[in-house]
Parts: structure tokens; C-alpha cells; sequence
């Protein structure tokens, strides 16, 4: 697949020092979650899920206080931050899912390591928080890996016969123990339907934890980028090419006229809202020509008097999964 990718770049620490005994702020974790992942890709599910849970957590006047590079593959290189966000929603208003808070927390997390997800948990609740506490990790469509561990707090005994967990929307053949001494992990596989949401409840000692675990996200499917043709009056060959649907810029220098020495321009463009439009310039005697964005199919640019133009078409779109539709 066709990728193209810009730097995003976040002020984002490692997950070892996200670990504190209180626990940190929504953004700084998430931060530390897609620093640890290493990268993002507007083009899968899972990606987009950790892009929308750092975007919905940092304060919208430092987003662009950045200061680590982290690629963000599927967003133009010319784009700014807004262009991944626009891909997210994007993805959000075609899906079949109700993308809530914790949707987003479980797809960003559930097919990560085990490590990776203790770490984010002990960044969210503080590294030593007492009760029951539920990871879920290494997740497939159908199943998923499940450990749970108990930590009493400093007041309260060390061992306790009052344990239960509870498994809706999914099924598992292991033993759940009938008591637990502080300190104490288990784990346990739970198998789903490929489309069934799953909740695992933790009821120990007269505390809690509970885990939404999403079922897995179909493929983003949006367009991505379009197949233009172009043509212009100039003396310029006609042909086609690829371009972003956002901000992007399809560029075809034409042939020097009147021997000046200067080739001709001529562009193909989209803008931030994926409005078509063509430019062109005529260098020797400095005649421009521009059409307004349109969200029509073709546009045409007219440099001078005599309508010599250059004209853009979409004639095709790209889609995120791989797909491609003539027009």
C-alpha cells in the first residue's frame, strides 16, 4: 500500500517514567502509550484508536507543543496535526461502533504487550494502587489473554476468601481461585464472538476493578487519495497521477515557452477540506491562473486572455483499506 507519512511530534516520555504512586494526567499517559508503541498509522483501526485517545486527553492549546518525533503514516506530508484528526473523524463517522472513551482506552490497548498495558495502568491509577486490578493484552478477533492481581491495601488483611469476577459477552474454562493473599496474580484466556464487546468484572475484598474490552474495529475504510488526470492548453503532455485527498499537491512542470529559459507550472491541488482546485503559472511573462476549490470533480485554472488553461480531474479514489474505485 501506498504510504506517505508526516513527523508528528509530541512531548512524550517513556512508560517507565510515567510510573508514579499517584498517578498521572490522561495526556501524559497516552503520550507514553504511543511513544512506547513508536509510531501511528492513520490507515489501521488500532492506530486511529491511539490517535483519538491522545487527542481527546491533551488540552487543545498545546497540542502543538511538541517535542519528540513519533511518524504518522496515511497523513500527507504537507499536512499539519489537523490533517490526522480530520482522518479520525473521518473513520469515527463511517464506523458502525460508538466510539466512547473507553472504546478508544481498549482498542489502543488490547492487542499490546503485557508489560505495555501494566505500564499504561500503573501511568493511569498510580503504580501502587491497591485492590484488584485487570490487564488485558495480547488480543485476538475471537480471544484474548486476561490477568488479574490483587493488592491489599495497607490497612486491611492479607488474605481474603471474598472473590469473585464475572465475564459478560465472552466465555472462559478456567478455575477462578476461592482465595487470594495480597500480591497474589492469576491469568486466564477468554474467548468471544469476532463482533461481541466483552466486560470482565473484579469484585475482591470489597473492591473492584472493571475492564470494557471492545470487539476488534473493521478496517478504516475512507478515501485517502485520488487518481487525477490533467491536461492543459500549454503544450503540456496530458497524463495522471496520485495525491492526497488532503492538502495535498500534484505538481507537472510544462515545457519553456518563448525561450526564457523557465519552465511552465502547472498543479493539481486539494485543500484541508479535500476541495479540488488547479493552479498555474506561466513563467516567462509571469501570466498565473487559478481556479476556486470546488468540491466538483474536475477544475479548471485559465491563465490568460486566450484560455489557455489547465485542467484537473479525479478520475479514481484510493481507499485506506487497499481498495480503488474508478469514477
Amino acid at each position: 500500500m501506498f504510504r506517505t507519512y508526516r513527523a508528528l511530534v509530541l512531548v512524550i516520555f517513556g512508560l517507565p517514567t510515567a510510573l508514579t504512586a499517584q498517578g498521572n494526567s490522561a495526556e501524559h499517559c497516552a503520550k507514553a502509550l504511543i511513544q512506547d508503541v513508536g509510531y501511528l498509522d492513520m490507515n489501521e483501526s488500532l492506530s486511529i484508536a491511539r490517535f483519538d485517545l491522545f487527542s481527546r486527553s491533551v488540552a487543545r492549546d498545546t497540542k502543538k507543543m511538541f517535542g519528540i518525533t513519533v511518524p504518522i503514516y496515511g497523513v500527507p506530508l504537507s499536512a499539519e496535526y489537523e490533517a490526522a484528526e480530520k482522518l479520525r473523524e473521518r473513520y469515527f463517522q463511517n464506523s458502525q461502533l460508538d466510539w466512547h472513551y473507553n472504546r478508544s482506552i481498549s482498542v489502543a490497548t488490547q492487542t499490546l504487550s503485557q508489560n505495555a498495558v501494566e505500564a499504561y495502568r500503573a501511568c493511569i491509577d498510580g503504580a501502587h494502587r491497591s485492590g484488584p486490578r485487570i490487564t488485558v493484552y495480547d488480543a485476538k478477533p475471537t480471544e484474548m489473554t486476561v490477568t488479574i492481581r490483587w493488592l491489599s491495601p495497607a490497612v486491611a488483611p492479607t488474605t481474603t476468601d471474598d472473590v469473585e469476577v464475572l465475564v459478560v459477552g465472552g466465555s472462559t474454562n478456567f478455575t477462578f481461585p476461592s482465595s487470594l493473599t495480597t500480591g497474589s496474580t492469576f491469568g486466564f484466556v477468554i474467548t468471544r464472538e469476532a463482533d461481541q464487546d466483552v466486560r470482565i468484572v473484579a469484585n475482591i475484598a470489597s473492591d473492584n476493578d472493571n475492564i470494557f474490552v471492545s470487539a476488534f474495529p473493521p478496517a478504516p475504510r475512507f478515501p485517502t487519495h485520488y487518481k487525477v488526470a490533467y491536461d492543459s492548453s500549454l503544450g503540456l503532455k496530458a497524463g495522471s497521477g496520485k495525491m492526497p485527498v488532503i492538502s495535498g499537491t500534484l505538481s507537472v512542470f510544462g515545457p519553456k515557452s518563448n525561450n526564457c529559459g523557465q519552465n511552465d507550472l502547472s498543479n493539481c491541488q486539494t485543500d484541508e477540506n479535500g476541495m479540488l482546485s488547479s493552479f498555474m503559472v506561466r513563467n516567462c511573462d509571469e501570466k498565473r491562473g487559478n481556479s476556486a476549490s470546488s468540491p466538483l470533480v474536475a477544475s479548471e485554472a485559465v491563465v490568460d486572455d486566450n484560455q489557455n488553461r489547465m485542467v484537473c480531474k479525479i478520475v479514481g479514489t484510493y481507499f485506506s483499506n487497499g481498495d480503488f474505485e474508478e469514477h
